[in-house]
């Protein structure tokens, strides 16, 4: 089990080959990479370089897969406590430690509140700001936490802890949808199909062809989705459909809507 205050460790890092190196012999006129400080070196091209960079995408992996169990460990051994004062406490203490998770979780407390914890709005929506906030700087979540970046469109759109901005609300539902958050594609179908929405009924059947092929959504939200794109499909022609339908079928999370 990974402790949830150890740092991953950092990557492995190859480097080309210097005057002072000791090369294999017969082999001095090529450019080679040692792949760790004191281990072999590797020739730079061919078959023996893909699997280097092959088994350093593995260690990469394997290596954000423990640091996001670690963030796991922490919020789950948070929102073990006792009370629900306990847990903001090991909440609070967890968000310290840059767990962005944490600061989730954290941000639900105070955004719903809890018994003998009173609703913070404004506190809540820093919270989700600093969890969905993207950070390339990050191995892990480096385009931020879908659920904050969802939980924090929701609250501009309904004017919670914050003045309603519609345009903001569609900023942070766009890259949670963008990640695959059913609920964020789903709002966003219902935003652009509303009269009261900047309405644009080909994201409205866009993003509601996508919410209607997720698991995570229960039957009144694909009855909704469902709605959605039957209006929106009535109101666009036959081509526009149909190139649509193929955006649909090619999506996949992560990719910007200005592929479209």
């Amino acid at each position: 089990m990974v402790s949830p205050v150890r740092e991953a460790a950092p990557a492995p890092r190859g480097r080309v080959a210097s005057g002072t190196d000791t090369l294999p012999r017969g082999r001095k006129g090529e450019r080679w990479v040692r792949f760790m400080p004191e281990g072999e070196f590797i020739p730079s091209e061919g078959g023996s370089m893909r699997k280097l960079m092959a088994g350093i995408v593995v260690l990469l992996s394997a290596q954000w897969a423990m640091a996001q169990q670690a963030l796991n460990e922490q919020v789950e051994h948070a929102l073990s406590g006792a009370t629900p004062q306990e847990v903001v406490k090991r909440l609070e203490k967890a968000v310290k430690r840059g767990n962005v998770l944490a600061a989730y979780e954290l941000g639900v407390i105070l955004r719903d509140g809890r018994e003998g914890i009173e609703p913070d709005p404004r506190r809540a929506l820093k919270l989700f700001e600093r969890a969905g906030r993207p950070w390339l700087a990050r191995n892990w979540f480096k385009l931020g936490v879908p659920q904050a970046q969802y939980a924090l469109g929701m609250m501009y759109l309904e004017g919670k802890g914050t003045e309603a901005d519609t345009e903001t609300a569609l900023k942070w539902l766009l890259r949670a949808a963008e990640q695959g958050h059913a609920q964020a594609q789903l709002q966003l179908a219902e935003i652009y199909a509303s009269d009261g929405g900047p309405v644009d009924m080909r994201e409205a059947y866009f993003w509601a062809s996508l919410a209607l092929g997720q698991f995570d959504l229960s039957k009144q939200e694909k009855d909704k989705a469902a709605a959605i794109q039957e209006s929106a499909a009535q109101k666009l022609d036959a081509n526009d459909v149909e190139t649509l339908k193929m955006a649909v079928e090619n999506w996949s999370p992560h990719r910007m809507a200005s592929s479209r």
